[in-house]
């Protein structure tokens, strides 16, 4: 489940970010789409970072209590 879920919005990311592209490129505004574009992929990151970590040390302070 969690996996199909990640899988969806990688593909959402990748076909928003191809429109964003093809449209800077429709109307030469590179400087409008950049940021946009970093400042989505920074959240993306931080949401994935996230997803990762918060199991891996619920996993761990369950391990350290035992």
């Amino acid at each position: 489940m969690f996996l199909a879920i990640l899988l969806a919005a990688a593909y959402w990311l990748i076909n928003s970010w191809l429109i964003m592209l093809v449209v800077a490129y429709l109307h030469h505004q590179w400087w409008a789409v950049i940021p946009e574009m970093t400042y989505g992929n920074a959240v993306v990151t931080s949401l994935l970072l996230h997803a990762i970590a918060v199991p891996a040390v619920a996993t761990i302070s369950k391990g350290r209590r035992r």
